[in-house]
């Protein structure tokens, strides 16, 4: 029998560990400037900027949280190729300014197409809830729309292959589920674009963005999840 000691001994934990870095270490390689990915680009310009001019190594928590969203997203994928002939990790390439270089590049979680031959992108999102408190009535409300920034994080996918979007949210821990369609919005399209261009200029021309997420009371729930906030919060970029 496997005492807790043995394990610790097997060095399971240590392995894992290891996996984890790799897998990051694997996205981190594939950031090149002229090429952003839509899942990044709806956040804080200023992160974006220092995950390509100054990364840091990801804490242990934000790794588990990673861990635990690959598994789920790779069951759902698999789910989705077996009952609806889905494909997984599509990838796409789009031009935002071929001129100068810069374009969008990403991989559609799942991509599958219905009976009637309309083509649908599936984004699957692992969230802590699918409840939120209302600010005003102080009640806990069940999520009646996606969140803002996955929309952006989809629409050039819905381009890209000419789609619907179906946004699938997954509660971690109860792996409850809700889902949202998404229609083709040129604003939001022409948003993302401008965020490429935006983190672009700022890349060549070495130029620290504004804290977007820092000074946006909207938007400051960002700060909680962001490895760059230490430095963002210190007198020298106050």
């Amino acid at each position: 029998m496997l005492t807790a000691e043995k394990v610790k001994l097997l060095g399971v934990s240590k392995v894992i560990e290891e996996y984890l870095k790799q897998k990051y270490e694997e996205e981190r390689k594939e950031r090149k400037i002229g090429y952003y990915f839509p899942s990044h680009l709806p956040y804080c310009l200023r992160r974006q900027y220092w995950d390509y001019k100054e990364p840091v190594e990801p804490s242990d928590e934000s790794l588990k949280i990673f861990f635990i969203g690959d598994l789920i997203h790779e069951a759902i994928q698999q789910i989705l190729e077996r009952k609806l002939k889905a494909k997984s990790e599509r990838k796409i390439l789009i031009p935002v300014d071929p001129v100068r270089e810069i374009f969008i590049t990403g991989r559609a979680d799942s991509v599958f197409e219905d009976e009637e031959g309309n083509t649908y992108v599936v984004e699957i999102k692992t969230v802590s809830s699918l409840t939120y408190r209302d600010k005003q009535t102080n009640e806990i409300r069940e999520m009646e729309k996606p969140k803002p920034h996955h929309v952006l994080q989809i629409m050039p996918y819905l381009y890209a292959f000419n789609a619907k979007g179906i946004i699938v949210y997954i509660e971690r821990n109860s792996f409850k589920t809700k889902e949202f369609e998404i229609r083709k919005d040129p604003a939001i399209l022409q948003q993302v674009f401008h965020r490429a261009r935006k983190l672009h200029e700022y890349l060549l021309a070495r130029k620290l963005p504004p804290p977007e997420a820092r000074n946006d009371p909207v938007r400051k729930w960002e700060c909680n999840y962001c490895p760059y906030k230490w430095k963002c919060f210190t007198k020298e970029f106050l």
